[in-house]
């Protein structure tokens, strides 16, 4: 079992990311972009529909309550908790499906949209925005220890690679 810090979620999942203060990110990301500070470069960038799920289902590894979902929720999102939750149902007895959507529109798409709105006010550089759909046909290139991934509909987080690299492996 994993402990998550609120502040930081996805800092157990992706300990190998970037240090602020680095030659590599030498400030906050959207510091720079606003001091067009970043290169003028054209960009793809994008989601994928169930991003969050991996992360979620690592975390908790057996079903979550909607008590759970809930509390959680109101947690992080007090004083509006119960707005943002309501927002995504529980549907049946595990309500890992519900925190994973409103993970995935939460820490994924709406940032990753609301930059790309942002680019296209500071960048006359041509901009690729995508949100990736497609289940893959070869699931098993997600290997025994991830096999909510392996779901029928499901889409994790890094699905669109195999497409985007030309490659048929994870």
């Amino acid at each position: 079992s994993r402990t998550i810090g609120l502040a930081h979620p996805l800092s157990v999942f992706v300990p190998w990311t970037p240090r602020l203060g680095t030659e590599v990110v030498p400030d906050q990301p959207l510091t720079l972009l606003l001091q067009g500070k970043w290169n003028q470069v054209p960009l793809t960038i994008g989601t994928v529909k169930d991003d969050a799920l991996l992360f979620v289902y690592s975390a908790f590894e057996t079903p979550m309550s909607d008590f759970a979902f809930q509390l959680l929720g109101g947690v992080i999102f007090f004083p509006y908790g119960s707005n943002v939750t309501s927002m995504y149902p529980v549907s049946g007895s595990d309500a890992r499906p519900s925190l994973s959507s409103l993970g995935t529109d939460f820490l994924l798409f709406c940032p990753t949209r609301a930059i790309v709105q942002l680019m296209r006010n500071i960048s006359t550089q041509p901009m690729w925005f995508y949100r990736f759909d497609h289940s893959l046909s070869f699931v098993d290139s997600w290997g025994d220890d991830l096999p909510f991934c392996k779901a029928p509909g499901v889409v994790c987080h890094g699905s669109e690679l195999p497409f985007i690299f030309g490659s048929a492996t994870l």
